[in-house]
């Protein structure tokens, strides 16, 4: 009866390590398909959405310092120093709407490394409770094809009206107790500057 008992141990090791195997031949498969997921990876991810984002930036700035301009020249203030000091908060409102862009840019990057952190943790989990080195490596792949190529970039929305309806109306109402020229816009036929040697800006 004793040699009997042994025999089922020795079988039941056996099996064990060969289930062992094919797990760790699935987590070989699994890390092979998710190796391209590095910090160099996620880093150009990042600066992909930043460049992609930008231009919403740009957009947006232009036409803001296009209709605040066409509003200061329609009430004389274009080259006025008034004029100058809201051109120059547009341009810090354009600065931390950049950095507004790069945050939100890491921030996705960083949601997307959960999301793939965690679909191998489940292929990871699948693959032990199966010990199924094919269906792994098919379902890694998959996957891993899935977030080669993520598409991170939103719609931003109105960036500077913040800007426009609270900054510039409490600036305005300060320096000549009266609503901003900045309150009901109409875009402009022609881009006006801001003030003298503020014609061209660049978003980058």
């Amino acid at each position: 009866m004793g040699s009997g008992g042994g025999g089922a141990t020795r079988e039941l090791e056996r099996q064990q390590e060969a289930r062992q195997s094919l797990i760790t031949q699935g987590l070989y498969n699994i890390n092979r398909s998710f190796a391209g997921f590095n910090p160099d990876f996620y880093e150009r991810q990042r600066q992909a959405t930043v460049a992609a984002m930008l231009p919403q930036v740009g957009d947006q700035y232009r036409q803001s310092r296009n209709q605040l301009g066409f509003s200061l020249a329609n009430q004389g203030l274009l080259r006025s120093s008034a004029g100058a000091n809201l051109g120059g908060s547009l341009e810090r409102e354009l600065a931390t709407q950049k950095t507004n862009v790069a945050n939100a840019a890491t921030q996705a990057v960083q949601q997307l490394q959960q999301q793939v952190s965690q679909s191998k943790g489940s292929l990871i989990g699948a693959l032990e409770q199966s010990a199924d080195p094919t269906t792994a490596a098919q379902r890694a792949a998959e996957t891993a094809t899935q977030f080669s190529a993520p598409s991170l970039v939103q719609p931003l929305g109105n960036l500077f009206n913040n800007w426009a309806s609270i900054y510039l109306a409490r600036q305005y109402a300060n320096l000549y107790g009266q609503s901003s020229p900045y309150g009901t816009f109409q875009r402009p036929p022609t881009p006006a500057p801001i003030a003298s040697g503020s014609s061209s800006y660049s978003v980058r």
